[in-house]
This record gives C-alpha cells, structure tokens and sequence, in this order.
C-alpha cells in the first residue's frame, strides 16, 4: 500500500565537500515523511517513534539541483510496529536509495475502533500493559533509563 509520494530538491546546503548529497540529510528526510506516512492508516493522536532503519542500500549520488521523488510503502505491520519501505528515484527515474524504516507506538488513542485500527488490544491485558510487555517497548524503556542516569547526555 502505497502511502506517501514525497518530492524535494537537493541544494547546496545539502551536500558534503565532494558535492553530493549528505547520506544523514537524506535519512533525516526519510526519518520525518516515514513518520508522517503512517498516519495515513493511524489515528492523528498516536505517538510514533522511529527505532530502526535497516537494509539502506544507495545505488547512485544525488548531486545539486537532483529533483528527488521519494516513495514510501507499508511493508508491514504489527500489534505495536510499523514498517515502511522507501525508494528515492532522480529526476531520471533512476533509484537512488531504498531501505526500511521501523517505527513503534508510544501512546495509543483512547478509543481503538476494531475495524479501523492497526493496534490490536490484548482481551485479557488493557493496551498499556500489552504495550509495556512487549520487547520494543523494553527498548524505549532502556534507553530512557540510560539517558535519564547521565546528565551529560543533554549537552551532546
């Protein structure tokens, strides 16, 4: 299911010194439309966060004035995660990168319509204790503690 066509031009902020495109700038912008494309199958007040970005594969540069079309798919989904394929072409429609994107729920709305919603309460648990058992909340979680127990990580 396709849920997201995003177009951008690559300019000059956003190149390194051999003159083509920053391969972070590109994943920043694949980070936010992946979030964004999933709220075309989700609910405005679900929480969303990336954890992973996996198989990147770049086949080509993207140099200075490159008209990128970045196309983003739903690959998968589960009780509380969310995958999303995407595959940037040039103005060529020559591929440029693809790879996944993984991203998980952290607040869920109050009322989840069966019919409607991809997140699937667990009838002997309420949402919260379903979502807090599973392991990519486990996680969120150890990376909060960590970041929590050293101060210094705001600085950085």
């Amino acid at each position: 299911m396709e849920l997201l066509i995003q177009h951008r031009w690559v300019k000059p902020e956003d190149i390194n010194t051999t003159g083509i495109l920053f391969g972070g700038r590109l994943t920043e912008w694949i980070d936010q439309d992946s979030s964004m494309a999933c709220y075309k199958v989700l609910k405005p007040e679900t929480l969303l966060t990336t954890v992973g970005m996996d198989r990147l594969r770049w086949s080509l540069p993207a140099q200075i004035g490159d008209r990128l079309k970045m196309t983003y798919k739903l690959a998968h989904i589960g009780k509380f995660s969310i995958v999303v394929y995407v595959a940037v072409e040039n103005q060529k429609n020559q591929q440029i990168f693809r790879g996944l994107v993984s991203l998980v729920c952290l607040r869920l709305p109050d009322k989840i319509p069966s019919e409607t919603s991809i997140w699937i309460q667990n009838e002997s648990k309420g949402i919260g204790d379903a979502l807090r058992s599973s392991p990519l909340w486990n996680l969120v979680e150890k990376v909060k503690s960590e970041r929590e127990s050293d101060p210094e990580w705001m600085k950085s």
